[in-house]
């Protein structure tokens, strides 16, 4: 089988030839630049039979022929120009003992579907290859998009099962059988914000309901700018005042606090010492630091040196 590559007048094509050879084409890519369709949705599967051994060049006249005619400003050739259509492959078979052509054809067009409908209309209406009479049939229109996105799928579920030295299984469920789907839902987690909640006018995180460990801080904004480092089992004490509600809520939980390095900060420092005695934690900020200068590199630095007070 030979395999060759050329410019037709009005086609980009791939040729592989069985038993026979149709004669030596240069590739005329640099005198002639016809743009490809890079996004190519449909793939049109036609199979022709020729009653007659003809070669690639009266293959392409044929086709060429039709759209030319009846087409006009839409034909095959402006098509291509334009990038609708990309590269034609032809898989040609002669059988020389029952005088016969058989051919092959794949060609990719872009994702409308009446482009796609008009081109393999053109390909179907081919009765005629040099003086030989022809019979063309559209096998199928195939959705390009979903057989690379079902392939895409198999092989990552092969790579999955077999190329890591330790194998976590799936969750069971839809995104089990769908790795896309699994990635947009762990997007779709991570991406979600964690919302502050207002409960008997305390400022909580999303997460300091069900958290035996919270952390407890000044404000409001001291609980968002700790959600965006992801932690979200957070209490304000709404500043210095520190209702007796916060002290409740916290009760039974294990408590680091977390507050400003400034006068108010040791303000609340003190009425903690004063409510818990000595069954808290607490992180140090460098003087004068506040929560929200802190980046999240720093502030997990800071986490590891928490202590009793």
């Amino acid at each position: 089988m030979n395999k060759k590559h050329f410019f037709e007048k009005d086609f980009a094509v791939q040729v592989d030839e069985h038993q026979s050879s149709v004669g030596d084409y240069k590739d005329n890519s640099a005198r002639q630049r016809i743009k490809f369709a890079p996004n190519c949705r449909w793939l049109i599967h036609c199979n022709m039979t020729v009653y007659g051994i003809v070669d690639t060049r009266d293959i392409m006249g044929a086709i060429s022929a039709i759209s030319n005619a009846y087409l006009e400003d839409c034909s095959f050739k402006v098509l291509t120009e334009k990038g609708r259509l990309g590269r034609l492959e032809l898989d040609v078979t002669k059988n020389k003992e029952k005088y016969l052509t058989s051919v092959s054809i794949k060609l990719p067009v872009g994702d409308c579907q009446n482009t796609a409908s008009l081109v393999a209309a053109g390909l179907k209406m081919v009765e005629k290859v040099g003086s030989y009479k022809a019979i063309s049939s559209i096998e199928q229109i195939e959705d390009n998009d979903i057989s690379i996105k079902t392939r895409l799928l198999r092989e990552s579920k092969i790579i999955r099962n077999s190329k890591f030295k330790s194998y976590i299984p799936l969750e069971s469920g839809e995104a089990a059988n769908n790795l896309i789907e699994a990635l947009r839902l762990s997007l779709t987690q991570s991406n979600k914000p964690k919302s502050v909640e207002v409960t008997q006018g305390i400022n909580i995180g999303s997460d300091f309901a069900t958290s035996t460990a919270v952390y407890v801080v000044e404000g409001v904004a001291d609980i968002t700018r700790l959600g965006s480092f992801g932690i979200h089992n957070v209490i304000s004490c709404n500043g210095t005042e520190v209702p007796d509600i916060v002290f409740e809520k916290i009760d039974g939980k294990t408590v680091t606090l977390l507050s400003d390095a400034d006068r108010g900060g040791n303000q609340i420092l003190q009425k903690f010492k004063t409510k818990l005695g000595n069954t808290f934690y607490v992180i140090d900020l460098p003087h004068l630091c506040t929560i929200e200068k802190i980046d999240k590199i720093n502030f997990f630095k800071l986490i590891k040196g928490k202590h009793l007070p």
